[in-house]
């Protein structure tokens, strides 16, 4: 990925259903190049546009942090498996004492020990898993920037954001149009009419909601790989209960932090890194004890490969090669047949 094509990146992390004329004047180009630049990226899987539940619905729903040991020599068959399930959002495998990080969501707790004890527990060749719960999301990875844009493009492409209340549930009526957009975020009105049976004004009604707040968050992603982020990280953190809250707020401001959650279990933090190289997880770590009184780093585990990523099926080199519907509200056990995966989004 070139220069312009990490700029257009940055953009559409800001501005991810921005027009193409609205992107293309802070960035210097016409709209019809950013368009066909756009087209190049998502074609070949370098780029993405995907939407889903935000950290505000976790209290409607269940999101966790599962570890997974497998058989040896099975590791990317059970990935593989696993990332088939729409439940598994993002699948990764690991080194350390745990072969794979998988984040699951699912829409109650009882769903997830379904999930766990009756589909993914019982694969064969997984030996053991262990389980946290994420209790609540301080960071989400919609929020995490690129640093491709100077100063004056980013104010350019700034937009408003609704002052309304995402602590409510996703209406049911609005689930369909979730998935439609978790295809492609930057899918038409026209086509989320089609996708959906609804009037285009009704489609856009219940879009400019769903997207009003932290419901529904619409992320820009990327083939980290190809963009200089060679190692992503999982950190499980232990903080003393009464500066919890503030700790994982000062963790957010960290350049490296893609996500952070409050967890159960005998880490209350875990913490999610990109990073540069190997030696890039030794400066994290050294900072966060230096700089962070009373913390204690657990466990850490370096990220060998990304299977998939919120809903996202990667290659080696992060590349979207397909993707899996997050349905979020089927039951994760009936109806095992795993969902046909698509094409780059």
């Amino acid at each position: 990925m070139d220069a312009l094509d990490l700029e257009l990146v940055n953009a559409l992390q800001m501005r991810p259903r921005a027009p193409w004329a609205e992107v293309a004047e802070p960035l210097g180009i016409d709209p019809a190049t950013v368009s066909r630049r756009w087209a190049r990226l998502s074609e070949s899987g370098a780029a993405w546009v995907t939407c889903y539940p935000g950290n505000r619905q976790i209290p409607y729903g269940c999101v966790a942090l599962v570890e997974v040991t497998c058989v040896a020599g099975s590791v990317l068959r059970v990935a593989e498996q696993v990332a088939a399930h729409p439940h598994a959002l993002s699948v990764d495998v690991c080194s350390g004492s745990r072969d794979l990080f998988v984040t699951v969501a699912t829409a109650s707790v009882a769903a997830l020990a379904r999930y766990v004890g009756e589909r993914l527990g019982t694969l064969p060749d997984v030996v053991r898993t262990e389980t946290s719960l994420a209790t609540r999301g301080y960071r989400e990875a919609s929020r995490w920037r690129l640093d491709s844009l100077d100063a004056a493009q980013r104010i350019a492409l700034a937009g408003s954001r609704d002052s309304s209340d995402g602590r409510t549930r996703i209406p049911e009526e609005d689930w369909e149009l979730l998935l439609a957009l978790g295809v492609d975020g930057r899918m038409s009105l026209t086509e989320l009419s089609e996708r959906t049976g609804q009037a285009q004004s009704t489609v856009r009604r219940r879009l400019d909601r769903l997207l009003a707040s932290d419901r529904a968050v619409l992320r820009c992603d990327f083939a980290h790989v190809l963009a200089g982020w060679q190692l992503p990280a999982v950190l499980w953190l232990t903080v003393p209960a009464p500066q919890l809250h503030a700790t994982a707020q000062r963790l957010c401001a960290l350049p490296e932090a893609r996500a952070c959650w409050a967890t159960t279990g005998p880490a209350n933090l875990c913490l999610y890194v990109w990073l540069h190289t190997p030696q890039h997880l030794e400066q994290v770590a050294e900072h966060l004890l230096q700089h962070f009184p009373g913390l204690q780093i657990r466990d850490t585990s370096a990220v060998l490969r990304v299977i998939k990523r919120t809903g996202r099926l990667l290659d080696a080199d992060g590349r979207c090669v397909g993707q899996v519907p997050m349905d979020l509200w089927r039951d994760p056990v009936e109806g095992q047949d795993p969902w046909r995966a698509t094409g780059p989004g």
